[in-house]
């Protein structure tokens, strides 16, 4: 399929017009993406206030933060979906309403993270959370799938985490391996993600008085993170 320029364009505008900061163009043929083999990945970074405030402990303004900025995200590919439509494509967001999740494993049919590598925005660091050259890991991403043939970003193949392996070390649930992400690899490679939820949902009991499935320790400590911070008076 030939690609269009003119439409892929149009669709970024869209999106950033409707909130996001980042857009990335991903084909996702070779990751067995078929029906929909275009993929376009929106990434919105995290308050660096909130981020600031979980280096210790998640905090309620984070859960307020996360949320508020995962509404967002579905309001944005949503609306680059009511678009491609109106164009004649065939589009589906991947939001919070529709995204189906293995509750055992906390993985998902659509490939979120995958989309975004393939889409330039990142690599996979060692805590298995996308880490972007400009933000970190203190990010939030929403996918929206289309036959639309988008003129697709380079994909990032290498991670540029190195030797470092601080989200490692300040680990509360000593789940990280530090392992050192290529494409394709198996996530339990990298992180427990069983000892991850139950020490999130654990956390978050004690300190905040209810059970969820968030921390942000591992991102609010790595280095990429930091720098974002800094360049913002943090």
């Amino acid at each position: 399929m030939t690609v269009d320029t003119n439409i892929a364009e149009e669709l970024r505008t869209k999106l950033l017009e409707r909130g996001a900061t980042l857009v990335g163009f991903a084909d996702m043929q070779s990751a067995g993406v078929e029906d929909l083999p275009y993929a376009a990945c929106v990434l919105i970074p995290l308050p660096v206030a909130a981020v600031n405030d979980i280096s210790e402990a998640p905090t309620l303004e984070y859960w307020d933060t996360y949320n508020s900025v995962n509404s967002l995200l579905d309001t944005i590919v949503n609306a680059g979906a009511a678009f491609l439509h109106g164009k004649g494509y065939s589009a589906l967001p991947v939001t919070r309403e529709n995204a189906v999740w293995n509750a055992g494993t906390m993985a998902t049919d659509y490939p979120y993270k995958t989309v975004a590598t393939r889409a330039g925005l990142g690599w996979i660091g060692k805590s298995c959370l996308l880490v972007t050259p400009q933000y970190g890991s203190a990010v939030r991403i929403a996918t929206l799938f289309t036959d639309a043939p988008l003129e697709c970003d380079t994909p990032v193949e290498k991670s540029r985490c190195g030797n470092c392996d601080i989200c490692r070390v300040n680990c509360p649930a000593d789940a990280i391996h530090g392992a050192t992400w290529v494409p394709a690899m198996e996530r339990e490679l990298l992180v427990d993600t069983t000892k991850c939820r139950e020490t999130m949902k654990k956390r978050m009991k004690q300190i905040n008085g209810f059970e969820a499935t968030i921390c942000g320790k591992c991102f609010a400590v790595c280095p990429y993170t930091k720098k974002y911070l800094r360049k913002n008076g943090y």
